[in-house]
């Protein structure tokens, strides 16, 4: 289980992270909310650009 701040936000949304927004932790070792990870295409870490599935 990842355990983040309560006041970490998404990078992508800048919402806090909340039972709607699980954070999801990348391969890279960044951090998402999962409604963004949906939403990215290609599936390319927004931060550092690296594939993920």
């Amino acid at each position: 289980m990842l355990v983040v701040d309560p006041a970490s936000t998404c990078d992508v949304c800048l919402d806090v992270y909340s039972v709607t927004r699980e954070p999801y932790l990348l391969a890279c070792g960044h951090v998402f909310c999962g409604s963004c990870l949906m939403n990215i295409s290609p599936p390319n870490c927004p931060m550092c650009r690296r594939p993920f599935h």
